[in-house]
């Protein structure tokens, strides 16, 4: 019950060291606990500002908590490898991976099963390398999984292209604009749900250097 553990915690300043730990923090970093990891996190924000005045989680203090959530299991695993890919964690693991830089490598992601997910991450700020936003560039990245992204996340992915046409449009107006992104292979291109034109009058040609026509 956390209103009750708060109502503790405030009364008996033990108590509130121990919530605030990084071996509490620790039991509960397990995919089926990330909601409780989650509020913990906020307790130790909270007391790292109350406290010492700065900035962080109190439970980081403690390399050891680092050190606990990489190490590797019988599977190779690890604690924290398990909560990167459970879905239902995604809050706790965009926080930590933002504001832990020990935490902060995308190199699971960086992947065709999980460029979707990469992309989510960017969006919360996480940290990347050159090396890692060269990775995103790759064409490695599936092609389903990138038609997977919402419109913020593919705004927001490396080399992505953001163009919005005049408004309002010059009436019979004809703009050709060109794009180029040396060393690209390929290109997706996506319209955002707003995107509207005059039928049978207003018309949007694609072409490739050097081609006549465009569909």
């Amino acid at each position: 019950n956390q209103v009750a553990s708060l109502e503790l915690a405030s009364a008996y300043p033990e108590l509130y060291e121990a919530l605030v730990s990084p071996s509490v923090l620790m039991l509960a970093m397990v995919p089926k606990l990330s909601d409780v990891a989650y509020w913990l996190l906020c307790q130790g924000e909270d007391y790292a500002a109350k406290k010492k005045g700065g900035r962080g989680y109190a439970q980081f203090d403690d390399s050891g908590l680092i050190s606990a959530l990489l190490e590797p299991a019988n599977n190779d695993s690890s604690a924290w490898l398990a909560l990167q890919l459970d879905e239902d964690s995604s809050k706790l693991v965009n926080h930590v991976m933002v504001n832990v830089p020990a935490l902060g490598s995308l190199d699971i992601f960086l992947t065709k099963k999980h460029a979707g997910r990469a992309a989510d991450l960017l969006e919360s700020d996480a940290r990347l390398s050159d090396a890692e936003v060269a990775a995103l560039l790759e064409d490695s990245m599936d092609e389903a999984e990138i038609k997977k992204m919402t419109w913020d996340q593919a705004i927001c992915s490396a080399g992505a292209i953001v163009h919005e046409s005049p408004h309002p449009h010059p009436k019979n107006g004809e703009i050709t604009e060109s794009f180029t992104v040396p060393g690209a292979k390929k290109f997706f291109i996506g319209f955002h749900e707003e995107t509207n034109c005059h039928r049978n009058r207003s018309v949007v040609r694609i072409y490739k250097r050097g081609e006549e026509d465009g569909e």
